[in-house]
């Protein structure tokens, strides 16, 4: 991964463990990741919920680099050897990819949903939504409503200036990230396209993909 994901100071030992279990790693790694080392050393839910958090962390910062650790994420998700965690009395033995998701997709859910007002959060998470649909590792109601939302495929919100043009590049994040399962007509979503504008300080994000989100 690039430093630009892992150059981060905060007190957070958790976050920190992650970092370093994804330092001088690739993609070709991902069967036999470090990650997967330091989840056995020590199952718990802080690490799993941890993981999600890195998500949002580096999509933020280097979003280049996302695909790295959604791969991570998936393919915990299909490796039954990986211990289980006490999650409470009603699921004493969950999985990883069980609490993963949860975790994971009330995050996106509660991102998505505040809308655009915060920028940089609102950013981060649309491409973040896209790479999981289009890699298969989330799919999430609430994407596909701030694409029509931010498309003005729906009547829901009326956002004006700079927040509609953050709710556009949002949706053109998410579509170009790899979301293809919209309810609407591929034609509708096309003109909307053609309608739409965003402002010159959103406009570098749909061209420059390394482009920094803060």
């Amino acid at each position: 991964m690039t430093e630009d994901a892992l150059d981060h100071d905060d007190d957070d030992p958790v976050l920190e463990a992650i970092r370093s279990s994804f330092r001088s790693t690739d993609a070709a790694a991902t069967a036999n990741h470090p990650f997967f080392e330091l989840f056995r050393e020590g199952p718990n839910i802080a690490t799993i919920c941890g993981l999600s958090d890195f998500l949002f962390e580096v999509s933020r910062s280097s979003p280049r680099d996302i695909d790295i650790v959604l791969l991570v994420a998936r393919h915990a998700d299909a490796d039954e050897s990986l211990p289980t965690v006490y999650w409470s009395p009603e699921r004493p033995a969950a999985t990883f990819g069980e609490v993963f998701y949860v975790d994971f997709g009330d995050k996106v859910q509660a991102y998505l949903e505040e809308g655009p007002l915060d920028r940089q959060t609102f950013l981060a998470t649309s491409l973040l939504s896209g790479r999981s649909k289009g890699l298969h590792v989330l799919s999430s109601p609430s994407s596909v409503a701030a694409i029509t939302d931010g498309l003005k495929l729906s009547n829901y919100f009326e956002w004006n200036d700079d927040i509609a043009s953050t709710g556009v590049a949002g949706a053109c994040l998410q579509l170009l990230g790899g979301y293809r399962d919209l309810p609407d007509p591929p034609e509708k979503v096309l003109e909307a396209l053609r309608r739409s504008s965003v402002s010159r300080e959103d406009e570098p994000l749909l061209k420059v993909p390394s482009i920094r989100l803060h």
